[in-house]
């Protein structure tokens, strides 16, 4: 069953010039977006303890309540008031009074004690405190 040229129901069959005009339109965008690229910026970000602001102090909270500095403890888990870190913080602040601390208790740290600890550092006037 052939077709004739001039049939009448308007199916004209595949036209390849609506194809080649959509390939055409696709080739300008991509040619157009190729040329735009993005910037990239660097963002300033104030860091609590950045390079160059020195090492932070490790202070570390053991689950029955010992806290030491960088490995040397200061305090033991009957030592309420925190007697020996408070005069070793005042002795620092003194010295560095902007040195930044990490603080890290352990999993089974009671929350009063990491709160003395965190009161302490306020008191003695250190401000630059991160948590680990």
């Amino acid at each position: 069953m052939a077709t004739s040229q001039n049939s009448s129901d308007g199916d004209h069959g595949f036209q390849i010039a609506p194809m080649v005009d959509i390939v055409f339109v696709l080739l300008l965008f991509f040619m157009a977006l190729a040329g735009v690229r993005q910037q990239e910026v660097q963002l300033k970000a104030q860091l609590p303890c950045g390079p160059g602001d020195g090492i932070p102090l490790v202070l570390d909270i053991t689950a029955d309540g010992r806290v030491s500095v960088n490995g040397t403890q200061y305090a033991t888990r009957t030592d309420r008031e925190l007697t020996e870190l408070a005069a070793w913080l005042q002795n620092l602040a003194a010295e560095e009074p902007t040195a930044p601390f990490v603080i890290r208790p352990n999993n089974e740290t009671q929350h009063e004690r990491f709160i003395q600890v965190l009161s302490l550092l306020k008191k003695t006037g250190f401000h630059r405190i991160t948590f680990a």
